[in-house]
């Protein structure tokens, strides 16, 4: 009986341990890179104002009650190199800009050639850069969820932004670098609203031209 009783204080304060340990699992820290959300049962947690968690440390419900979804918020770059440029081998790029143009003057094959048509129905061939970054955690969460859909959505509607700008002006402004960028910018800015993203585009750079 007294081995009993023993065993059982034993197994209750095992118990206590694991259910303690169990309650404090939850803890989690959010670096300044980033901010943080709490679903419940698949939920936001907290008002609308209030749901997005900073630099800090915070305590959750352990899973499966509570789930925390971490966002990344630093700025993003994305290099368009290929989308809106000849095709090019190894060999190729070595080659001076002269000897590049007197080699590539051929037809353009359109699978593999890239190109933007200009507003004096020229065709030039561009590098870009575009700078992204997260704004609105939740509404990222909601409808985009993962870092690689964000990149191919910025993507997208960066090509579609850039066309539109360069069908606005004439081949020897672009070669000069001269680029409508607040019309690029708003165009893709437009659509990702639409979309409801969560994503702002900071800004976007012609490498080359």
């Amino acid at each position: 009986a007294e081995a009993l009783r023993v065993s059982f204080s034993i197994l209750k304060l095992a118990m206590l341990a694991l259910l303690i340990a169990y309650a404090f699992s939850g803890t989690f820290s959010v670096g300044s890179n980033e901010v943080a959300l709490r679903l419940r049962f698949g939920d936001y947690v907290g008002d609308p104002g209030k749901r997005v968690l900073e630099l800090g440390t915070y305590l959750a419900a352990p899973f499966p009650i509570e789930e925390v979804v971490k966002v990344d918020t630093r700025p993003a770059s994305l290099t368009l190199d290929r989308e809106f440029w000849y095709e090019t081998t190894a060999q190729e790029s070595g080659l001076t800009r002269s000897q590049l143009q007197a080699q590539k003057a051929r037809p353009l094959h359109p699978l593999r050639d890239g190109s933007l048509i200009t507003g004096d129905s020229n065709i030039a061939h561009a590098k870009w850069t575009i700078t992204w970054r997260v704004a609105d955690p939740v509404a990222y969460l909601t409808n985009v969820g993962t870092r690689p859909l964000a990149t191919a959505l910025v993507r997208l509607v960066a090509q579609q932004g850039i066309v539109h700008a360069a069908a606005g002006i004439a081949a020897e402004e672009l070669l000069r670098g001269v680029v409508n960028r607040d019309l690029a910018v708003g165009t893709m800015q437009q659509k990702l609203d639409d979309m409801r993203t969560g994503i702002v585009i900071d800004q976007l750079a012609l490498d080359k031209v």
